[in-house]
Formats: structure tokens, C-alpha cells, sequence
């Protein structure tokens, strides 16, 4: 069933004076989509379709006039009190639904009611951040929505991703560390079986001190390192200790 094209006019021409008629918009909108009274009336898509408004104004302006009276209890059906602060709860409800379902396609997950504290400060987060993306661009918290969910769960993908390799990389690295000390250890126990059983004169005891402290020093050093101290050179001792070995 198509609307009358004088229900479509009278539509356009409410919204150029929103400011003045917001109340009489609201019912214009209310009485042809979910006003049961009305027989001709028309879903809130197929309304926002004929008149070529978003959809999600439309069910706005309808929803909140029909909680605002129903708050009245038919005291002024004509333009219910608190109609304003009825609109805006419709709008919020109405972003929310939107932020949340951006969060779900995003995720790839289903829309439901049962949500979790973290799902909920997300959903808190894409609206808001889409409500301030649309004040700045003249947009819709609807339009801005999907590309603020897919954003951050894009951003969430990499710095996992990142994470993994991160720690990927660190793996590797333990066990190259760990092989180098424990093939140093190896061959400091071979040098442990001959220093008692030599007979050392004293200038090969002078030599093999000096080498042996060097060693200490670079144990030393790897310790500092394990340790995670800062504000060390790491070049520097590692040219000290280093001396003239070609790694």
C-alpha cells in the first residue's frame, strides 16, 4: 500500500518547520505508521522509503510520540507533554540499536539481548564515537556506526597480530639465547676439568685470569640485561668485553 501523495507534501512540509511543529511532525509521522487506529497506516521503512527520510528518524519521531502518549494518558493526544525529551530517548535507543548491531556485523557475531559488561562498553563507545562523528560531518549515528565498529575490531586484529609476532620472534630468541649459554657452559666445564690438573707457570696464569675476568664481565653484563636494567650502553660494553672477537 503506497501513501497518499498529499501525506508525503504534508511530511515535507512539517519538517521545514520542525522547530515550530516537532509536535505535529511527531503525529504526522506516529498516526501513519504505528498509529492502530489508522487502516492505511504503513510500516516505519516503507514510510521512510516514500518520503525519502532515514529510517531510523522517522521510527524516532513515531516512537517517541507514542510513548509521550501513552505518558500523558491521553490527556493531550493532540501534543503530549515532554514530548522533546520522549524524542530524544527514542533517538538514543534507536543509536544504541544501531551501534550495536554495527558491533555484531563487525564481529560477525549475532544481535541479541544478552550482552556482556565488556559488548556493552563497546556498543557505549562506537555510539558515541559515531554521535560525534556525525555532529562533525552532518551524518547519521546509522552511517557512522559500521565504520567506527569495523575500525577498531581492524585495529584490535592487528595489534593482535602484532602481539603474536611479537612473541613469535621472543620465542626464537629464548631459544637462541639458551643454546649459546648452554654451549658456553659446556665448554667452561672442559676448562674446569684441566685448570686443577695443569701445572699453570705464571704467565699463563696471568692470561688465563685476565681471560677469566673478561668472562665474568660478560656474565655480568647478560645478568644486567636478564635483569632488564636501563640506561646502559649496550654497545659500548659489548665492544669492552668484546675486544677484538669477530662475531
Amino acid at each position: 500500500m503506497q501513501l497518499p501523495a498529499e501525506v508525503i507534501q504534508t511530511d515535507h512540509n512539517l519538517e521545514q518547520v520542525a522547530d515550530k511543529a516537532s509536535g505535529q511532525l511527531a503525529r504526522h509521522r506516529w498516526h501513519w505508521t504505528l498509529d492502530e487506529s489508522n487502516a492505511a497506516r504503513v510500516s516505519i521503512l516503507a514510510y521512510a522509503r516514500e518520503v525519502g527520510r532515514n529510517e531510523a528518524t522517522i521510527r524516532q519521531y513515531a516512537k517517541g510520540y507514542a510513548a509521550a502518549r501513552l505518558a500523558d494518558s491521553g490527556t493531550n493526544p493532540e501534543l503530549p507533554s515532554n514530548l522533546d525529551r520522549h524524542i530524544a530517548v527514542a533517538k538514543m535507543s534507536t543509536e544504541t540499536a544501531a551501534a550495536a548491531e554495527a558491533v555484531a556485523s563487525a564481529r560477525g557475531t549475532k544481535l541479541g539481548s544478552g550482552r556482556t559488561s565488556a559488548q556493552r562498553q563497546e556498543i557505549r563507545r562506537v555510539r558515541e564515537i559515531s554521535r560525534q562523528l556525525a555532529e562533525e560531518r552532518g551524518t547519521t549515528v546509522e552511517e557512522e556506526a559500521p565504520k567506527v565498529a569495523e575500525t577498531i575490531v581492524r585495529h584490535e586484529r592487528a595489534e593482535a597480530a602484532e602481539a603474536a609476532a611479537k612473541a613469535e620472534h621472543s620465542d626464537i630468541r629464548f631459544v637462541e639465547m639458551e643454546g649459546y649459554l648452554v654451549k658456553a657452559k659446556r665448554e667452561l666445564l672442559k676448562a674446569l676439568k684441566i685448570a686443577p690438573v695443569v701445572p699453570w707457570d705464571d704467565e699463563s696464569k696471568e692470561l688465563l685470569t685476565e681471560t677469566v675476568a673478561n668472562i665474568k664481565a660478560l656474565l655480568g653484563l647478560i645478568d644486567t640485561a636478564l635483569s632488564g636494567s636501563s640506561g646502559v650502553d649496550w654497545d659500548a660494553e659489548f665492544a669492552k668485553v668484546a675486544g677484538n672477537e669477530n662475531l
